[in-house]
């Protein structure tokens, strides 16, 4: 696959230089960690029962990779809602953390009205756009992160806020240190896995060739699913590729059992797995799933595997390496990552028939009043 150790021809194909802000995660994650600042802390909160993180696509993938993190070391139940339908549950005793890069994700922004409704205490993220003037409005803590990129590659500074502002309910007081240890084990990633390393001996160029023409499933044990999600994520929106999604240990109760009669479509498909922080019996799970795989006649099976001393080190350089192998299957494919016009399109379908935009004016009308 000499193409993907062609820089003319990469340049030709990625018009909008999505490489570069690949290339510079380990420094937006820096940044965002040095600039953060506590929007609000425990002591302001002393009645917080619960957290409902609410978000859409990327906002979610970085809150759910941040909860991967940190939930065994919070000190309150969280859970995340991609939906703009709060929990039965959502009251004053719960902190809404409402994340939207754009600002304007209608159903994030449904969500936190619904939460104001119902006196939730709040604190929001966004780059501005609705919900910051939203959280103004109301009195709402509100973090901003960086303007100017596409929501996928503001991950670094969507998850440095998410994961910053949950640290504060948590027991773990060196949250940003660690993301900055983090971003320099990525640096040294990047020279492995980064634009000028040979295909040869370059991982992420290598599993790009052998995806390419299929069908991945992509697997991951659940306290690791948002890096299968920012997989499939990716290769949706970078690559324009369908994929699957199969949670672990769940799979080995339903779907595994179909694989043993697709023998016209075996070779449409490829499997990944994503591979860290096991103990012994999972292990054994994962690697006995990729014997009935085999067995079943399937030849394509991958590993992605984190790295790091840290788990916010392992699952960010997870992350890393899946953002590159997404932009090799792009240029594989002879298609420029950036553009999103689907997706773009469909949300001016919904909010031309919802109203939506013109409710929330109305509403923000009445609230200035």
């Amino acid at each position: 696959m000499l193409e993907l150790d062609n820089a003319q021809m990469i340049r030709g194909i990625d018009r909008h230089n999505m490489l570069e802000k690949i290339d510079l995660m380990p420094e937006y994650l820096d940044e965002s960690a040095t600039s953060f600042k506590e929007p609000v802390t425990p002591k302001r909160l002393p009645d917080v029962d619960n957290i409902v993180v609410v978000g859409m696509g990327t906002s979610a993938i970085a809150a759910e990779i941040a909860l991967n993190w940190l939930v065994e070391q919070l000190t309150i139940p969280a859970v995340l809602i991609r939906d703009s339908r709060l929990p039965s549950f959502s009251n004053q005793k719960s902190m809404i953390l409402a994340i939207s890069y754009s600002g304007n994700t209608q159903e994030t922004l449904e969500g936190l009205l619904n939460a104001l409704q119902r006196k939730c205490k709040a604190v929001t993220i966004s780059s501005g756009g609705n919900m910051k003037r939203i959280s103004e409005m109301n009195q709402v803590p509100h973090i901003d992160v960086r303007k100017g990129l596409e929501p996928r590659t503001a991950f670094p500074f969507l998850f440095t806020a998410t994961s910053l502002t949950l640290a504060l309910f948590s027991k773990k007081r060196d949250a940003a240190r660690e993301i900055q240890e983090a971003s320099d084990n990525l640096r040294s990633l990047r020279n492995q896995v980064g634009r000028s390393i040979s295909h040869k001996v370059n991982p992420a160029k290598q599993l790009a060739a052998s995806l390419l023409d299929s069908i991945p499933v992509v697997y991951a044990f659940r306290k690791n699913a948002g890096l299968a999600r920012r997989l499939k994520n990716q290769l949706n929106e970078n690559s324009k590729m369908p994929v699957m999604l199969s949670i672990l240990p769940e799979t080995c109760h339903n779907e595994l059992e179909a694989w043993g009669k697709v023998d016209q479509y075996k070779s449409k498909f490829s499997h990944v797995f994503l591979r860290m922080d096991e103990n012994e019996e999972e292990t054994i799970r994962v690697e006995e799933t990729k014997k009935i795989l085999a067995e079943a006649g399937m030849t394509n099976i991958n590993e992605v595997t984190g790295v790091g001393n840290t788990r916010v080190s392992q699952l960010l350089s997870v992350t890393y390496f899946v953002d590159y192998l997404s932009f090799y299957l792009s240029i594989l494919r002879g298609i420029d990552p950036t553009p999103w016009e689907r997706i773009q399109d469909l949300k001016k379908r919904v909010l031309l028939r919802t109203h939506f935009e013109e409710r929330l004016a109305d509403d923000m009308m009445k609230k200035s009043d």
